[in-house]
């Protein structure tokens, strides 16, 4: 194996202190026990999150460890201190539709509410009238009365369309929103696959290079969203 300048956890990056006659070494930050192999004058790791391209794990680190160590949480953000760790943060979580008691759901119907209720008010108002219009005419059968009974006949009927407009396109908004939870559950579950793979990514400054163990691939931290 080669030989290592300074023995790192290939779990959270952190230092280990070894010393001679060590067959195992434990992390005092994560826990993690690995086992330890001496040669000669020097120690090595158990083959474990090795490079792909250069074959060793002296130069490696956990991801998650090196974006923990270079970011701060400034006004309530979590920024990233480094160039390096803005390219290793992790997927962000796709943004979830709006929940119907959220104020942007209902602000978004609420022009359709408003139609739907100035409808009802109108319809309510126009029945006696075009009632009451329809027995003069009937009872007269003036003609003349038939303009009157046109014009709230037609504020009858515009009353109802503005209400079965209202309806349909609130019920097409639903349907819409919908699509986008159905969307958005989906996009979650490929998200949690990310994370999942991001949790194992390791990263050698040597290479420049970001990997998973155990897997042949290998690509710089600019493309990172190839392995995930």
């Amino acid at each position: 194996m080669t030989d290592l300048g300074q023995l790192t956890c290939p779990t959270c990056g952190a230092s280990l202190e070894a010393s001679s006659n060590m067959g195992t070494i434990k992390c005092s930050y994560c826990g993690n026990e690995f086992s330890v192999r001496q040669a000669a004058w020097s120690m090595y790791l158990e083959t474990f999150a090795r490079c792909p391209l250069c074959g060793r794990n002296d130069k490696v680190e956990k991801v998650s460890g090196i974006v923990s160590r270079a970011t701060q949480d400034i006004s309530g953000a979590t920024i990233a201190t480094s160039l390096l760790a803005k390219q290793l943060n992790p997927p962000a979580p796709p943004t979830s539709p709006p929940e119907p008691e959220s104020p942007l759901y209902k602000a978004v119907f609420r022009p359709y509410d408003r139609a739907i209720g100035w409808g009802i008010v109108v319809l309510l108002v126009s029945i006696p009238f075009v009632f009451d219009w329809l027995i003069a005419l009937i009872k007269t059968g003036n003609p003349s009365l038939l303009i009157g009974f046109f014009i709230w006949g037609s504020i009858f009927a515009g009353a109802i369309l503005l209400i079965r407009r209202g309806n349909r396109k609130e019920k097409e908004l639903r349907k819409g929103f919908e699509i986008l939870k159905a969307q958005w559950q989906a996009s979650m579950g490929r998200w949690k696959k990310s994370i999942g793979r991001w949790n194992r990514l390791y990263y050698c400054s040597r290479d420049d290079v970001v990997f998973i163990p155990g897997e042949k691939q290998a690509v710089p931290p600019g493309r990172m969203s190839e392995i995930l």
